[in-house]
């Protein structure tokens, strides 16, 4: 079985496929696709975690994890490009709303917001971060698996 921070990341792809402006162009890597064809899209990853130990410091214990998750936007636009990015931004906000990510973490909330500008490209490209901190269990000798 994966690590969690996987199945993390899977399941929130799961659940921003299909939404109005990007459809099926969500990705869980940092890898950009090429393809103009694939603007708008979406990017999910993790970067950095924190973990503690939970619940006793016994042979069998738990680790409180919380990290961080990147939901990427990336668009283009002839004008309005902030409009664009704001109109994903909001529609990935209602989709993750207070979403448990199929009961694999107890809480995913939105913690900072990023926007980046690309005037050189051919046409006005754009970048929105939003990161969120999603808090998981897991056993010390288990990643694999929610608690």
């Amino acid at each position: 079985m994966a690590h969690l921070r996987k199945q993390i990341r899977d399941q929130l792809a799961v659940e921003l496929t299909g939404l109005p402006l990007t459809g099926s162009n969500v990705f869980t890597n940092r890898h950009r696709p090429v393809a103009a064809s694939k603007v708008p899209f979406i990017l999910v990853y993790t970067t950095d975690e924190a973990s503690e130990p939970s619940g006793g410091m016994g042979q069998q214990y738990n680790l409180m994890r919380t990290v961080a998750v990147v939901v990427e936007i990336i668009a283009s636009a002839a004008s309005a490009l902030d409009d664009t990015l704001d109109g994903i931004a909001e529609s990935v906000e209602a989709a993750i709303g207070y979403s448990r990510l199929g009961g694999l973490v107890k809480q995913v909330a939105l913690s900072g917001t990023e926007y980046e500008y690309d005037a050189e490209a051919s046409k006005d490209h754009g970048t929105l971060r939003l990161t969120y901190q999603a808090l998981y269990f897991t056993r010390a000798n288990d990643a694999s698996a929610a608690q």
